[in-house]
């Protein structure tokens, strides 16, 4: 559900995937050859999987609330694990729109795996979603078997408070070059 809903494309799912709808019982697909996981919508609430059906909430949400799962553009993350085997069970992508970096990291294989956080965006990273067993510690993050992270790359706060000191201190400039009577001005970020 992770990939669908933190992917590029627009997420789709089938009725009941939302609350962890399942058929166990194959005795009915001979029924016009039905599905047997395409069940009628069981609407007791006692039987959703309150987990799922919390899981697409926060996912949907998120897509909604960050530019880059729903407008941005799409990286995939290669040779970020550890692991000797070629890391097969790992997929790692990035999402990102303007200042907005999401990094995506899932693991779909038994045992745990440790990468480093993918290079090439701001060094801090922020937990949005996790789904099983995921750590970060410091620049690497450890993901169990079977599980995903949503991590926000935002700069450090050292850095942001520079950069708004500069931002400052480049207004005070241009106000003093302005009152003074300068009619142009030098590039200057804004």
């Amino acid at each position: 559900l992770l990939t669908v809903f933190m992917g590029p494309h627009v997420p789709a799912i089938n009725y009941g995937d939302a609350v962890g709808l399942r058929c166990h019982d194959t005795s009915i697909q001979g029924f016009e050859g039905a599905w047997s996981d395409r069940q009628p919508m069981p609407w007791d609430e006692s039987e959703w999987d309150l987990e799922t059906r919390g899981l697409v909430k926060r996912a949907a949400a998120l897509r909604t609330e960050h530019s880059a799962l729903h407008q941005g553009e799409t990286t995939y993350l290669n040779g970020t694990a550890d692991d000797e085997d070629g890391h097969e069970d790992l997929l790692a992508f990035r999402r990102s729109h303007g200042e907005g970096v999401i990094d995506v990291l899932l693991h779909r294989g038994d045992g745990e795996v440790s990468l480093p956080l993918p290079v090439g965006a701001p060094t801090r990273a922020r937990v949005l979603l996790s789904l099983g067993d995921v750590r970060l510690e410091g620049d690497r993050a450890r993901l169990g078997a079977w599980s995903g992270v949503v991590l926000s790359r935002e700069p450090s706060i050292e850095v942001r408070q520079a950069l708004e000191e500069v931002l400052h201190h480049n207004r005070e400039v241009l106000l003093e070059a302005y009152r003074a009577g300068a009619t142009t001005t030098f590039g200057s970020p804004a």
